[in-house]
């Protein structure tokens, strides 16, 4: 099946940070909701601890290659 072309940068200049798709690797709800911007509460507070969560795991990512390189 073919699916449709969104056009995920205009759609992120749309939307929060914490709301976008941004490529994310299994985003918490499906893409049409992710790049609506107006979302319920219940999803807003999904996404927020998603983010969070990712974040968390960019950042450590980045403090291991930077303690590797170091060594």
């Amino acid at each position: 099946m073919n699916e449709p072309t969104v056009d995920w940068f205009l759609i992120n200049q749309l939307v929060p940070k914490e709301h976008q798709y941004l490529d994310a690797e299994e985003p918490p709800l499906d893409s049409v909701r992710m790049a609506w911007p107006f979302k319920t509460e219940e999803e807003l507070k999904v996404l927020s601890k998603w983010f969070k969560k990712q974040e968390r795991k960019t950042k450590q990512k980045e403090i291991e290659q930077l303690g590797e390189a170091l060594l």
